[in-house]
């Protein structure tokens, strides 16, 4: 039997929230389980969407492969990104925003020129799939804490661009700004709140970081 436990003097507190997607975010996950698949586009494609369920066909309809190009990794790194990383963080600013809490985007499409990690002894991602990784899961943390030099981290050879160190310094001090006062807003750049009515938030994109409108128009779909 439970027994409820009371806290009479508990005070709960609200607290600020950042909510992150990367431009293709689960290309980490999508690509070796399609690069090692020998089934045609169009099959691997329909076993995908049978995965889904009675959803699958709205999905088909919505997404047709032949929009990617017939690319399986493309159009399921694309589906995927969206149902499991950008529209839930979509949800989330929405909420927290909805209850009064203080809550802030952005969005991380910058590709990034060095490996940043080493798995099982490789540099990831290799040179030659770095379009096909583009901004994928992890992508942003060198920027965020920093760990821009001998990339990979620890022993690598690479070095980041100067554009990309930019970036760094900008997200290091947002983060700084947001652990101390609860808003991401720096004295070189001011940070929005979330609206959902206008949703602006940070964008890092082409070398640079900025404010801009954050775009969210197919999570209605995934809503």
């Amino acid at each position: 039997m439970s027994v409820p436990v009371r806290f009479p003097n508990l005070r709960l507190h609200t607290v600020p929230a950042n909510a992150l997607s990367d431009g293709q975010d689960s290309s980490l996950f999508t690509h070796k389980a399609y690069k090692a698949d020998n089934s045609s586009a169009e099959d691997a494609y329909a076993k995908f969407l049978g995965a889904w369920g009675r959803v699958g066909p709205s999905i088909g309809n919505k997404y047709p492969l032949r929009a990617f190009n017939n690319s399986i990794n493309a159009i399921v790194t694309h589906i995927n990104t969206l149902a499991g990383f950008k529209c839930p963080a979509y949800k989330t600013l929405r909420a927290t925003s909805a209850a009064g809490v203080p809550a802030y985007a952005y969005q991380f499409n910058h590709v990034p020129s060095c490996p940043w990690v080493w798995i099982r002894g490789k540099k990831f991602p290799p040179r030659r799939f770095v379009d096909e990784f583009g901004a994928t899961h992890t992508a942003e943390l060198p920027f965020v804490f920093g760990n821009l030099d001998n990339m990979p981290v620890g022993n690598g050879s690479c070095h980041s661009t100067a554009a990309e160190r930019d970036i760094s310094r900008g997200l290091v001090a947002a983060w700084t700004a947001m652990a101390a006062d609860g808003d991401p807003s720096t004295h070189g750049r001011k940070w929005p709140r979330f609206d959902e009515c206008d949703p602006h938030g940070m964008l890092v994109q082409d070398q640079s970081m900025a404010v801009a409108a954050l775009d969210y128009a197919e999570c209605d779909f995934w809503d």
